[in-house]
């Protein structure tokens, strides 16, 4: 799957694995690229943004994630 900035949400069947059980549902999240650097993904949980290096890796999450290198 390609996105591109300015695409329409495109939604994807995932995986989610349930904390502490480990037992895995089958999902449909939904992907949004908003711009080069900025990622959207929603699904059965809260939405969550990301923002993305040059190369599309993630380097930063509010309250979760901050990439160091």
């Amino acid at each position: 799957m390609s996105l591109a900035p300015g695409d329409e949400p495109r939604a994807v069947p995932t995986l989610r694995v349930l904390i502490p059980s480990l037992a895995v549902l089958p999902v449909l999240s939904t992907y949004q690229l908003l711009s080069e650097h900025r990622l959207r993904i929603s699904g059965p949980g809260p939405t969550e943004v990301y923002d993305l290096d040059q190369h599309g890796v993630v380097t930063y999450q509010p309250a979760r994630l901050r990439l160091v290198r």
